[in-house]
């Protein structure tokens, strides 16, 4: 044991450290828990830890030399959340020999990309190779990627070992794609190919883990599912080193001064590498004469993708709480980043401009029908008007409340049944297509004015500012859109667990955004 190199966990170390929350302001979990209680995401943590711990100590008493891990790690974090809660249970070692194999992976290619780029910080620590000198960083690094070949072996199952070679091979064709790539710009398909390879292929095998170790079913759409879910978030990790205020654990523009191409300075007009970093910076976040800056369009994207993955993962009915929640900390982490940059330059609030969707002008008119309707529903006076000939007993029985209090549900109910009116549209017939792009803009406009913005719609901008003033989760707005997008087409709930999800959404989060306007924080009350 006392031979291994220095980095080498030798004894029963605890996996700390799992996840870092990227950002405080994304909900962990649809309910806040009771005093006490632990979170979703603290169990799904908890079960991280003690498995990695199990085998990670087997292997070291092994003599099998075994990274002390630590930082997000998302790879085995997104392996274990793909499997259905009720399944955890049954995990044996070979899912966990299975997943440490992969963290391990990460963790070599890690300590190789120090010795390429230099660098001298990883997580906010002095790098290995830093520390101990290059020789030994890569030396370390070869150790954990071909130790990582046993811990996969240990799964017992030839289909993964042979998923995790050609993995561990396409992440390594990945790294040097992007290595001989240095200094030149990229096209859009030869972008995607590189983050495929260099971020991708891990958390596909990551994410048909499950399939090959506990006998869950659609391995090759899971792995598609992983390499998308790897795209999205190598995409994420490439907009975060734009954020040149934003700790992130690395330099910021560290890839931009190595020469490494990204879809943000694309966004931002960039074509070279020869640019002063401030003013890149300037060039992606401040807004131009023609809309919303880089940063915002690239923002809009990221939510983009989010969605096209959540609709994927529903499709094959693979997607479960704790996956959408570890989406929505990605993504948030991208949008905090951002607020906090435009906070800092002293950027003035964004009015919303709203791309057209195609050539034909389609999501232009679509805009334009929800921009019209939501503005004649006019201001304050009107929303009671409107309250009171739709919800009359509700309206009947919120005349109780005090001024202040009724004025606040009567903006949220006129939000609550504009919002549901999209989906279950009364004025005419349109497509399904149609309605789900009206739910799509109405969604980027509700956001936006949750986060600052002035969309020039009084009952966005009232009723947004009021729910973020007061406090009120980000969580209620999103799980309501989400709510009334499911009945855009009929669909079964093959469980009741399927089924509170949508009822959180249409019901439940309405109940949890009154409380929080009304000043209350108690948990138990919430839930």
């Amino acid at each position: 044991m006392s031979a291994l190199p220095a980095g080498v966990a030798t004894t029963r170390d605890t996996v700390h450290a799992a996840v870092t929350p990227i950002c405080v302001e994304t909900a962990d979990v649809q309910t806040p828990p009771a005093p006490g209680t632990p979170t979703r995401r603290h169990r799904l943590e908890s079960l991280l830890h003690e498995g990695l711990s199990s085998v990670a100590s087997q292997l070291a008493e092994d003599g099998i030399p075994v990274p002390a891990l630590e930082g997000k790690l998302l790879r085995p974090l997104i392996a274990l959340a793909l499997v259905p809660e009720s399944r955890r249970g049954a995990l044996d070692a070979r899912f966990w020999y299975g997943a440490l194999a992969i963290q391990m992976v990460h963790e070599a290619s890690l300590l190789h990309d120090d010795v390429i780029d230099s660098a001298d910080v990883r997580r906010g620590k002095e790098t290995v190779a830093s520390r101990h000198g290059v020789a030994h960083a890569v030396v370390l690094g070869d150790h954990y990627l071909t130790a990582a070949y046993r811990a996969a072996a240990r799964t017992g199952s030839f289909e993964f070992l042979a998923r995790f070679t050609e993995a561990v091979e396409r992440t390594v064709a990945g790294e040097i794609a992007q290595g001989a790539a240095a200094g030149r710009v990229l096209s859009d398909e030869e972008y995607d190919a590189a983050i495929k390879g260099k971020s991708g292929e891990l958390f596909g095998i990551a994410a048909a883990l499950g399939s090959a170790t506990a006998g869950l079913p659609d391995m090759d759409s899971r792995h598609r599912i992983g390499c998308a879910f790897g795209n999205l978030y190598q995409r994420i990790d490439d907009f975060l080193d734009y954020c040149d205020l934003t700790e992130t654990g690395k330099p910021p523009l560290q890839d931009y001064r190595h020469g490494k191409w990204s879809w943000v300075l694309d966004l931002g007009g960039i074509n070279d590498f020869e640019r002063d970093p401030r003013e890149v910076v300037d060039s992606i976040f401040r807004r131009g004469p023609q809309g919303p800056s880089p940063a915002r369009a690239a923002l809009e994207i990221l939510h983009d993708r989010k969605r096209r993955l959540l609709q994927e993962t529903d499709r094959i009915g693979s997607a479960t709480d704790d996956f959408r929640g570890l989406l929505d900390l990605c993504v948030g982490s991208a949008e905090c980043a951002l607020r906090e940059q435009e906070a800092r330059m002293g950027l003035p609030p964004m009015n919303v401009s709203m791309p057209e969707l195609d050539s034909a002008g389609h999501r232009t008119s679509c805009e334009a029908v929800v921009q019209e309707r939501a503005r004649a529903l006019g201001g304050p006076r009107e929303w009671r008007a409107y309250f009171g000939a739709h919800a009359r007993t509700f309206s009947l029985a919120a005349r109780l409340f005090p001024p202040l209090e009724a004025g606040l549900v009567s903006g949220l109910y006129a939000y609550c049944r504009f919002t549901d009116d999209l989906v279950d549209d009364p004025h005419d017939e349109p497509s399904v297509e149609t309605l789900a792009r009206r739910l799509d803009i109405w969604r980027e406009l509700s956001l936006a004015a949750f986060d600052g913005a002035s969309t020039d719609i009084p009952l966005l901008d009232t009723v947004m500012a009021e729910a973020r003033e007061k406090g009120v989760n980000r969580l209620y707005p999103e799980a309501l859109l989400d709510g009334v997008a499911m009945d855009l087409t009929p669909r079964r709930y093959r469980s009741w667990k399927e089924l509170e999800r949508y009822t959180f959404g249409v019901a439940g989060a309405v109940g949890g955004w009154m409380t929080q306007l009304f000043g209350i924080r108690d948990a138990d009350l919430l839930e």
